[in-house]
């Protein structure tokens, strides 16, 4: 892993997202290869960081802060990757309907790269949940998605708008549910007698 091709891709894209997708577009990265050098650093941190601070804040409030803390990680963590590996295929098969040809490999990219707000927001709200309203901030990661849309999909003018809504709407839906179901299964789990900590 570059740490410093690391620290400049999430520095444009946050500062020059229009730019730093041109870039991207012209690289022949492998989806295997942005996961490992790129997101799983930010997934680890993120589920590190998650695990501490539902563990020393919000676990104070619960009979099984251990349970609890784990619980809370291990949903976070699972819902990023599934949603970072499910979208691209959703947004592929839509593809057509919005006059777009989408590559597995591209849709991959859109999401891997989009959401480097999030990911930073999510370490920050996971260590010290009592600033959990700086999580709006990560919507910052819907702009930077709206321009990887006309860099990388190319989207008809017509249908970008529409193809863009219903993207993010999925997102949002496979977030929410997914975050409803693993939350109240792990929690089930973890809360249990095996981690009566």
């Amino acid at each position: 892993m570059d740490i410093n091709a690391f620290i400049n891709r999430t520095k444009n894209l946050i500062v020059k997202p229009e730019e730093e997708w041109k870039v991207i577009e012209s690289e022949d990265t492998k989806p295997g290869a942005i996961m490992m050098n790129f997101v799983l650093p930010y997934l680890v941190l993120g589920f590190v960081a998650t695990l501490l601070g539902s563990y020393l804040f919000a676990g104070r409030w619960i009979f099984n802060p251990l349970g609890y803390a784990i619980a809370t990680a291990v949903t976070s963590f699972v819902v990023y990757i599934i949603v970072l590996y499910v979208t691209p295929i959703i947004i592929k098969a839509l593809g057509s309907s919005f006059g777009t040809e989408v590559s597995q490999e591209k849709a991959f990219k859109l999401m891997a790269y989009s959401f480097v707000p999030s990911y930073l927001i999510a370490i920050v709200t996971g260590l010290f949940p009592v600033v959990s309203i700086l999580g709006i901030a990560g919507l910052y990661s819907l702009y930077i998605f709206w321009h990887g849309f006309g860099s990388l999909l190319h989207t008809p003018e017509d249908k970008k708008v529409g193809f863009y809504i219903v993207s993010i709407l999925i997102i949002i839906g496979e977030y929410v549910v997914l975050g409803l179901i693993l939350g109240m299964i792990l929690t089930g789990l973890f809360l249990g007698s095996l981690f009566s900590i």
